[in-house]
């Protein structure tokens, strides 16, 4: 089911304009990008999508997407490439654990291995919405619990991280900080992964890894809404603030009688 609407655009103006004064918060729209977009022709183990949005206020953005998972064994905690998958109800992930991707293991799963999404923007940015579209996997019960990370990275955003069979301590080297977005509901939601307004061009966005009430959880990732970091999002208020005052001055003209 498709969930991407005008409806969380207007929703989350008030979101991208904290620290802006409510004039100029009325003008700033975030970028959403609208993951179903592609085909799963010819999908190897560690395919990359590439996904662009546009905001009237904001311009373009674009990000690199690529899926993976996390695989427990006797010598550790290792990090392994998969498939990303692009569906009618959003992105999922096929690990090597999932076969065939039945009983919804084709989804964003921490049943087995811990699958999540790598997204590489082409700069820094808050991301302030996401929507998750939930499913029962294995017949479990539906969750959706998240875990996301954010980091800044010097690799060029359209750069293949080189991740496949490395231990999770090179994972967890490359974001400055992480946490759990829980939701009690077991239906979709769009909802604010990211309420401590966190910047970074490198985010993960997964099943929960911790998963502390047991329960598993499954979701596609259908949207994601991104405003500036500070200092780009301070210089655009202060060029509206330019633009604006320079207005105010330009002289009126006159007309003969």
């Amino acid at each position: 089911m498709r969930i991407i609407s005008t409806a969380m655009a207007a929703s989350l103006v008030g979101m991208a304009a904290l620290g802006a004064a409510p004039a100029q918060a009325a003008t700033v729209i975030p970028a959403i990008f609208d993951l179903i977009v592609g085909n799963n022709n010819q999908v190897q183990d560690g395919n990359a999508r590439f996904f662009s949005a546009t905001s009237p206020t904001l311009g373009t953005y674009n990000v690199r997407a690529t899926g993976w998972s996390l695989e427990t064994n006797a010598l550790g905690m290792f990090v392994r490439d998969a498939k990303l998958m692009v569906y009618s109800s959003g992105l999922g992930v096929i690990s090597s654990d999932d076969g065939d991707g039945s009983q919804n293991r084709h989804s964003i799963d921490n049943n087995g291995r811990k699958d999540f999404v790598l997204l590489q923007f082409d700069r820094q940015v808050r991301l302030t919405s996401a929507t998750f579209n939930t499913f029962s996997v294995m017949g479990a019960t539906r969750d959706s619990d998240v875990t996301v990370r954010q980091g800044i990275t010097s690799l060029p955003w359209t750069q293949t991280l080189a991740l496949d069979n490395a231990p999770v301590t090179e994972l967890n080297a490359l974001f400055e900080s992480g946490w759990s977005s829980l939701i009690t509901t077991m239906g979709n939601s769009t909802r604010n992964p990211n309420p401590q307004l966190k910047a970074g061009n490198l985010w993960l966005i997964g099943a929960d890894f911790t998963n502390s009430d047991r329960r598993t959880d499954g979701f596609k990732l259908a949207a994601l809404s991104v405003i500036p970091e500070p200092g780009t999002w301070a210089m655009m208020i202060a060029g509206f603030g330019l633009a604006g005052a320079s207005l105010r001055r330009r002289p009126g003209h006159s007309y003969a009688s």
